[in-house]
């Protein structure tokens, strides 16, 4: 498959249609306790590729004097919603913001060896060896992939190099469960349509990422595969306003009319209106699209 973010000129024009959408999101708390921490401290990682490299949204969950990590510690969004992908896409994209902001790592090294340590004991409890994976799971799989998404990184940055292990782990098993359809999950009848879907644009995403910077490891067709999919059998807008799956939509030019309509349904929603998981998704692919400009 070609790689449409070699070709400058596009990568440009979907840069330019995503810097149109992004802007400097304040974080103010409305629903944390002493047991939750909000996914919208992810927001530093769009203010961070918009040029204010302002860190203090992710003090509370990874800085000094951060909340204690524990078992009944949940990442929710400003509903009181939790998601099983949320933990690692917020430690996913504070280290993406640190990088960015071009911030010292050390006074968040403690907290984020914790969270990584957690995230990657629960990536060994999950067993997604059997093929194939049935959707309902997708929740699951879809959160094991941000998982293995976060270890990547989190490896690379903190000198972890059995994360790094076990991300590489982690991808090698969707590449080798997913469908003849391009599908990483089994549908039956029983699943409901639009979950399915979800979880695997959620998957998609992760595994997007993890393609964008090792495209040589059988994922990556596996996604070209996968955007595929849903351009051909899905409806990505019925399953969520979110921008999952953008970055693969993106790079694989047979669906770039996928990747066209994910963006109008964000702009029909207006700039300031996007919630904060929309604004780190389309912030992370802006971030892969500037690394080819």
């Amino acid at each position: 498959m070609t790689d449409s973010l070699s070709n400058v000129t596009t990568a440009r024009r979907y840069a330019q249609l995503i810097r149109s959408l992004l802007g400097v999101r304040s974080f103010v708390p409305s629903v944390e306790d002493d047991t939750s921490l909000q996914i919208e401290r992810g927001v530093a990682f769009c203010n961070c590729t918009c040029g204010q490299y302002d860190l203090t949204p992710l003090d509370r969950c990874f800085g000094p004097g951060c909340i204690p990590l524990s078992d009944a510690l949940r990442v929710v969004d400003a509903s009181r919603h939790t998601r099983a992908s949320f933990a690692p896409l917020l430690v996913y994209s504070a280290l993406r913001a640190i990088e960015l902001a071009g911030a010292n790592l050390d006074p968040f090294t403690p907290a984020l060896l914790a969270w990584c340590h957690r995230l990657s004991s629960k990536a060994i409890r999950v067993d997604i060896a059997a093929h194939p994976i049935p959707a309902d799971r997708g929740a699951e799989a879809s959160a094991l992939a941000w998982i293995g998404l976060a270890l990547h990184l989190a490896g690379s940055r903190l000198g972890k190099p059995d994360w790094t292990a076990q991300s590489v782990a982690i991808f090698d098993r969707f590449a080798l469960v997913q469908q003849p359809s391009g599908a990483f999950l089994h549908a039956s009848a029983r699943d409901n349509p639009e979950t399915h879907w979800y979880h695997e644009l959620v998957l998609l995403h992760a595994a997007a990422d993890y393609a964008a910077e090792f495209p040589h490891h059988p994922v990556a067709s596996g996604v070209a595969r996968a955007a595929e999919f849903h351009q051909n059998e899905t409806q990505p807008d019925h399953a969520s306003q979110q921008p999952w799956g953008l970055l693969a939509f993106v790079r694989n030019p047979q669906t770039h009319p996928l990747a066209d309509q994910v963006l109008h349904s964000a702009t029909v929603n207006g700039p300031g209106t996007l919630d904060a998981v929309s604004l780190m998704l389309l912030a992370d692919t802006l971030y892969w699209l500037h690394r080819r400009i």
